[in-house]
Formats: structure tokens, sequence, C-alpha cells
């Protein structure tokens, strides 16, 4: 008996000296578009083959990298795949969502871990941008 209340004292010490708080969201890296579901949702949406197409032609082979400073994004349809730098802040986590203050945005963009990749969701776009680590 003795032993069991040793174990169970000792079990719940580790507990109680554990963080209480999840790990923290870890967006940083090298993502790649996933297409895929952008063009699931827009179809949802109804939205015209011409749009469909057109987002795909944008976005096929579009590459996001994340640092501690930066969104750096290259996509086929800007700029002759010239990478977009844009500096954000870190406002908010919440599950494991990340809300971030973009240079350029009015508000919040909220990047979201999900199976399998990343959710971007951006009050100001008209769908949900995904992504897969690269």
């Amino acid at each position: 008996m003795k032993k069991f209340v040793g174990v169970f004292v000792a079990a719940a010490a580790v507990l109680c000296a554990a963080p209480s708080r999840a790990a923290p969201v870890d967006i940083k890296g090298r993502w790649i578009i996933d297409l895929a579901p952008m063009v699931a949702e827009m179809k949802a949406k109804k939205a015209p083959a011409k749009a469909i197409a057109s987002m795909e032609e944008t976005f096929r082979g579009g590459i996001m990298t994340i640092d501690a400073k930066a969104v750096k994004l290259t996509v086929a349809g800007y700029d002759d795949r010239h990478p977009m730098i844009l500096k954000y802040k870190v406002v908010g986590t919440r599950d494991d969502c990340m809300a971030l203050l973009v240079d350029g945005s009015p508000r919040p963009i909220a990047y979201c871990l999900v199976a399998g990749g990343m959710q971007v969701k951006d009050p100001t776009a008209g769908m949900t941008q995904f992504y897969r680590r690269h």
C-alpha cells in the first residue's frame, strides 16, 4: 500500500509540475500551396469555371516560407514569380491558430494548423488558402 501511495504521489507531482498550456503553434517553415481543397471550395461556392482556372494558373506551384519576421510568398501569377515579402506581427493565438497582422492587411489573418497542413483564413479574401509542408 505504501508503494502504491508513493507511486501515486510521484505521478501527481509530475502532472502538477507539467505546463498547463499546449505547445505554441509552430507555422514557421516552407509550405507549398495545395490547390485541390481550394478548387473544391470555389466549386462549392459556385464560382465560374473561368475564375477557378485563373486561380489555379496563378497559384500552381506556389511556395510560402514563414520565418520569425516575415512571410515570403512566391506564386506563378504574381510579378514573374518574384517573391512577395510581408513582415508580420503575431497578435494572438487560439487552439492551433496564430493571428498575424501582415503588412498591407487591414485585419489579422488566421494561420491554422490542420490535419495534413495549414489553412490561411484571410477575412478580406474570398476563399481559404491551403498549404502542405514542403
